[in-house]
């Protein structure tokens, strides 16, 4: 799940950066204070707290900065704010419904592991006896996995009387495993 939410989030980071970027460049040159590679990360890294929502107006833009200043800020504001967020957001969206999807899908799979380590460990016994495709003879099992064998609903209610279910409890288990 973590990576296919990573694999999206790599896709999406060259528009990421194209946004983002220009915008760090700006700050660094109409405000930096500093020189140096040092400086530009730490504009880098405001940035990025900026763009979460932490904007600190009288620290970034004081009263003495000019107009284009402001006003950089001011599209700094709606553009990553409001298109870069809801962006994102759209994109974590659309990855949860395809997780949802490929949680089912596993879910399903897991499900017919677990019955099939369920009939692995059964005794011979009651495979015979509940089960009419059983065979010993793996020849014969190859003709028999042709042919649609399945448990049968009254052996099942047989066999969950035994382990003291009840013959509901049963109905709905025998439905449930139809279904899938």
């Amino acid at each position: 799940m973590i990576e296919y939410v990573m694999t999206s989030f790599i896709r999406f980071a060259p528009i990421f950066i194209m946004v983002l970027l220009p915008f760090v460049i700006l700050f660094y040159v109409l405000l930096g204070e500093g020189s140096g590679i040092f400086a530009f990360f730490d504009t880098f890294i405001h940035t990025l707290v900026m763009m979460i929502g932490e904007f600190d107006y009288k620290d970034s833009v004081s009263s003495k900065d000019s107009f284009i200043t402001s006003a950089m800020f001011c599209l700094f504001l709606f553009a990553v704010t409001i298109f870069l967020m809801n962006l994102l957001t759209g994109l974590a969206v659309s990855d949860t419904t395809k997780i949802l999807e490929e949680a089912v899908l596993r879910r399903r799979i897991l499900q017919i592991e677990t019955i099939h380590h369920v009939e692995m460990i059964l005794p011979k016994w009651i495979k015979k006896r509940y089960w009419d495709g059983y065979c010993k003879d793996p020849l014969e099992a190859t003709v028999i996995e042709k042919e649609t064998h399945r448990f049968t609903s009254s052996k099942f209610r047989k066999l969950f009387k035994w382990w003291g279910m009840s013959k509901d409890a049963a109905k709905r288990i025998v439905k449930l495993r139809i279904q899938f």
